[in-house]
């Protein structure tokens, strides 16, 4: 077997070719923890047998010093690649979300799996790669709610962009709790496209080859009308691109059940109790008093003060902790060995 740089190597099992995982990060410490947990994680959790994990950095034109720094940092354990400074400057965080959908593809690539760096890889992400790396396929966990859009909203979208409607045959995962309690008993409000949240989404090579067509042809076209339409949804472009691009282009889709990307989300915890008990991904997406993933990823002893709190709580964030607590010790051996380097560490860092 070739080992390339970044690879993740295990016993093979038949019928997984090479999985490579692509993750959007910006240059900061934070992240950089994010990513070594995250990689621990899938090395002895995923049961993929061939993956190599790539980091997306994005950093602004005068932020380029650390950015550099970082990618030879986390260069250790996976693959990197640098967005354009100037393309970054432009659309900010949405650089490196759309950048993991434009990246070529290795020919030995049989998928391509998008993730965020706040996941936590908990149990084998083998059931959810069964596609045919020629087919164009493509699976992943529905948005909780819509992007700030109606049912209308999206119809109308397709008509200025001349895409025909899609069967609208997929459900929001947050309905109805999440929903405003006037849309908690209209079942008309829960129905959606194929719009995916970006912390889990696996495509085919033929998949995201031909996803990848269609962004570098249409992708700005896509972002102009949904810049004049919906303003108000900004934040969540970078995904609705995807789900036009989907549309346009005719993949076949199926939807993921939330176990590859539970969130912390007490509300989504009652929702789907049985997601949970066989979560194979925790997103550690929502930030409260008591889980701010910013300060779970501050320093060493922050991430050990989130295990040792976690662990005797429930739901969601003990089972992340439970994946975490036994790749403690590895992880600060790793941090000893190899410390950030000075542009990205700040004094608080602790050792």
């Amino acid at each position: 077997m070739i080992h390339r740089p970044g690879t993740i190597t295990m016993p093979r099992s038949a019928g997984v070719g090479r999985i490579e995982i692509r993750v959007p990060v910006s240059a900061s410490p934070e992240f950089a923890l994010m990513l070594l947990v995250l990689h621990r994680s899938i090395r002895y959790r995923s049961a993929v047998p061939d993956l190599t994990l790539k980091a997306i950095i994005g950093a602004e034109t005068g932020q380029q010093t650390a950015a550099h720094a970082f990618a030879g940092w986390i260069s250790r354990y996976m693959a990197v690649d640098l967005v354009d400074s100037a393309e970054f400057d432009h659309q900010g965080i949405h650089a490196t979300a759309n950048r993991r959908l434009t990246l070529g593809v290795d020919s030995d690539v049989a998928a391509v799996i998008l993730m965020d760096a706040d996941m936590i890889v908990c149990n084998s992400l083998a059931p959810a790669l069964d596609l045919d790396p020629e087919k164009p396929e493509i699976g992943g966990v529905i948005a909780h709610v819509p992007p700030k859009m109606t049912v209308a909203d999206w119809g109308e979208l397709f008509r200025v962009l001349d895409i025909p409607s899609p069967a609208m045959d997929c459900r929001y995962t947050g309905w109805p709790s999440m929903f405003p309690p006037g849309l908690q008993t209209d079942e008309s409000a829960a129905i959606a496209p194929p719009y995916f949240n970006y912390g889990f989404i696996v495509l085919s090579r033929s998949a995201i080859e031909s996803v990848r067509r269609c962004l570098l042809h249409s992708g700005d076209h896509y972002r102009e009308a949904l810049e004049r339409l919906y303003p108000g949804s900004a934040m969540f472009h970078s995904q609705i691109r995807l789900t036009l691009a989907i549309t346009e282009i005719g993949i076949p889709y199926q939807t993921l059940g939330m176990r590859y990307n539970f969130p912390n989300d007490a509300r989504l915890e009652a929702l789907h109790p049985l997601e949970l008990a066989d979560a194979r991904v925790i997103h550690l997406l929502r930030r409260s008093d008591a889980y701010d993933k910013q300060l779970i990823y501050r320093d060493f002893q922050s991430l050990q003060n989130f295990v040792a709190r976690a662990l005797q709580d429930t739901g969601a964030v003990n089972v992340a902790a439970r994946s975490v607590a036994p790749l403690l010790g590895e992880i600060r051996a790793e941090l000893d060995r190899h410390p950030l380097p000075l542009e990205l560490a700040p004094a608080h860092w602790q050792w």
